[in-house]
């Protein structure tokens, strides 16, 4: 597994394709996953779709939530990490898994009012190697 490498953030814009919705881990840490449909356009003008789905977690994960709803425009900063393992049938396997550090409403086409958080929620818990434990 790729360690986390803040010179490969990349940042998306696109429209969330459901609510995001939270869970929390067995040791008590909030974490939601949003699925963001990104459109691009081609040099040739014919746009491709594409899908992301996309981790948060603890207090970004509770603000997301409460703020953002399907449709919504949004932004989402993250980065990836590239996973690869060997199935039961001895097949080599891979997988990228994104993880937002930034998410809020993309303002182009909309208003919002920001509302800060009167308490610090933000409750830190990494395992060893000072990577977030999986849930």
């Amino acid at each position: 597994m790729s360690e986390r490498n803040l010179n490969k953030e990349r940042v998306i814009t696109g429209n969330l394709t459901k609510d995001p919705e939270l869970r929390y881990t067995p040791n008590g840490k909030a974490v939601c996953e949003i699925d963001v449909a990104e459109n691009k356009i081609k040099d040739d003008k014919k746009s491709t779709n594409f899908w992301n789905k996309i981790t948060l977690w603890e207090s970004l994960a509770l603000n997301v939530t409460e703020s953002l709803h399907k449709g919504d425009r949004v932004m989402v900063v993250f980065y990836s990490q590239d996973n690869n393992w060997v199935d039961k049938d001895g097949n080599t396997r891979e997988s990228e898994k994104h993880t937002a550090t930034a998410c809020g409403a993309e303002l182009r086409w909309a208003s919002a009012t920001v509302t800060k958080n009167t308490k610090d929620i933000e409750h830190k818990s990494k395992d060893d190697d000072g990577e977030e434990e999986p849930f």
